[in-house]
């Protein structure tokens, strides 16, 4: 079954309620409460959350659980109320028309607050009950709060959660409404007055005088430490039925506590006056709660100074309860019921997206981080490709003019890229290697090549004798090899005699004579070189 979490963050104590149940149904599962530090000073947010830390470490099944559900009460004091009329009563309208009209009515910049109403009442026109509330601060309690795996679903201000406390009236032909009913919280910091109207708040107001004012008056009065005037507060005389210390005070300390009471007294008798006014009915009950209440003297000095009954807190079946989780029970049985009597802030920008508000956090500034990423890298290439390119640009006119200087004969054009350049030198390379094989290593005065040339010229008959035409000769350390035409099969044969008569080409051999259809004898002659190679080195062969 799902469970609700009901997180109350009060200056005296934190308190965390749990229900387990479904619409319809729900029933109370734990209630937690984890003091916060005190110290003769009001105690600030940062102490607050540091009790709720500590709550959470002491129960960790107060964690939000998957199928969990968070409300949060969020306190008054940082809230505005205010109604307006607006005359129609279609809600799409009033939606557009109420930042326009409230601008000349609040003393806020629209832009930086959370707008929600809720309507009081709608015959001819709607009666819109307003509630202002920093962006700011509603976003900082709901991050605090998701850092602790207790994102709440609903953010209420805790005046507006008191309605449901006072039934409904049944629709009636009766002429005129009934009084209003006042529920009073009196906390530590704080008095919280909600005026409710057919069981809607309907006013509300947040007072500044509470619980540390009466501890603050009795350590002033007796001059003793906080921890002392708390414990005096607090400390019910043995057989008595009271609920404080009041009664047992020292006369000072008593005269003290009158006087912050006095003060509270007259806040609420002129809240309640101008909630009459505003409303054009009567506070005909009070219903006290809250921690602070426990003070008995309370009742009857509200009683006589207000002229009204006043009551203690029952929940809609009767039944009473301890006044120190009233907010936590009203918080949660409005979060189930999901009415529209309070005012939810969770809207517009700071929606609830449940498991989805993570995905949507990783994906917005994961992408933004991707983006920044992105964009670092591109500047990066765009700068290291710049880079490249000129150096590329460089390399290309060294490689060009040393490809040119080299080889006169290419043409700059002919160099397109590094392959090309490369390609061409390449080419000439191995040219220059075959001829060098060919020419030999230069280390005589004359080249080998020529040399040979020059003496198998010398060794041919003499023209006009024989006139020899010679082609395709082939030099190499093994072997000449040339074709050679003559006019008669005489010539060819003094050419082989010739050359056979030439010590170097001793070795020179005719091979098969062909007669060409001009007449003419062409005929192959090998001439081999190891032999003088060998004679030449006083090698023999062994025989």
């Amino acid at each position: 079954m799902p469970r609700l979490i009901a997180v109350a963050m009060g200056s005296h104590s934190v308190k965390v309620s749990t229900w387990r149940g479904q619409r319809g149904s729900w029933d109370l599962e734990e209630r937690h409460s984890q003091r916060v530090p005190q110290g003769g000073e009001l105690p600030q947010v940062e102490q607050r959350f540091a009790a709720l830390d500590a709550l959470l470490e002491d129960v960790p099944s107060l964690h939000k659980a998957p199928n969990d559900v968070v409300a949060f009460a969020m306190p008054g004091g940082q809230a505005a109320f205010h109604r307006i009329t607006l005359p129609f009563t279609d809600r799409a309208q009033v939606e557009d028309t109420l930042p326009f009209a409230l601008e000349a009515e609040v003393p806020f910049d629209l832009d930086t607050m959370v707008l929600g109403w809720r309507p009081l009442r709608r015959d001819t026109e709607t009666e819109a009950m307003v509630v202002l509330v920093r962006q700011e601060s509603v976003r900082s309690w709901v991050s605090e709060l998701a850092e602790r795996r207790l994102d709440p679903a609903n953010v209420f201000v805790d005046s507006a959660l008191y309605g449901w406390f006072v039934d409904k009236p049944p629709p009636s032909d009766e002429e005129g409404p009934n009084d209003l009913v006042a529920v009073i919280d009196i906390g530590h910091a704080h008095t919280v007055v909600s005026v409710v109207r057919d069981g809607v708040v309907a006013y509300c107001r947040t007072i500044n005088v509470g619980g540390f004012a009466f501890t603050a008056a009795i350590q002033g009065a007796l001059e003793c430490s906080w921890e002392e005037a708390e414990e005096l507060k607090h400390r019910v005389p043995a057989g008595s039925e009271r609920h404080s210390g009041y009664s047992a005070l020292a006369a000072p300390a008593r005269k003290a506590v009158d006087g912050a009471i006095g003060l509270l007294l007259a806040e609420v008798r002129s809240t309640l006056i101008d909630a009459e006014d505003a409303l054009q009915l009567e506070v005909g009950e009070v219903r006290l709660t809250g921690g602070s209440s426990r003070l008995d003297e309370l009742w009857s000095y509200f009683a006589q100074d207000l002229g009204v009954q006043v009551k203690g807190l029952r929940d809609p079946n009767g039944e009473r309860f301890t006044p120190a989780y009233a907010l936590t029970q009203a918080l949660a049985m409005h979060a189930v019921q999901g009415d529209d009597d309070v005012v939810d802030l969770r809207i517009g920008d700071l929606a609830y997206r449940g498991g989805a508000d993570v995905l949507r956090l990783t994906l917005t500034y994961g992408t933004a981080a991707m983006v920044v990423f992105a964009l670092a890298a591109v500047v990066m290439f765009a700068v290291r490709y710049t880079s490249l390119n000129s150096e590329q640009s460089e390399v290309m006119e060294q490689m060009t003019l040393a490809v040119v200087e080299a080889f006169p004969e290419v043409s700059p054009t002919m160099i397109t890229d590094g392959l090309s350049a490369v390609g061409i030198a390449a080419g000439y390379a191995s040219d220059w290697e075959q001829q060098a094989e060919v020419l030999g290593d230069g280390s005589n005065s004359i080249p080998p090549t020529t040399d040979t040339i020059a003496a198998l010229t010398e060794a041919f008959p003499p023209h006009p004798d024989t006139n020899v035409e010679v082609s395709e000769l082939n030099i190499t350390p093994q072997a000449i090899t040339f074709n050679a035409e003559t006019a008669s099969y005489a010539m060819s044969a003094s050419v082989e005699e010739k050359l056979q008569a030439t010590p170097r080409f001793a070795t020179a051999t005719k091979g098969t004579e062909t007669k060409l259809s001009n007449g003419r004898i062409k005929f192959p002659i090998t001439i081999s070189l190891e032999e003088e190679e060998d004679s030449e080195t006083g090698e023999e062969e062994e025989g």
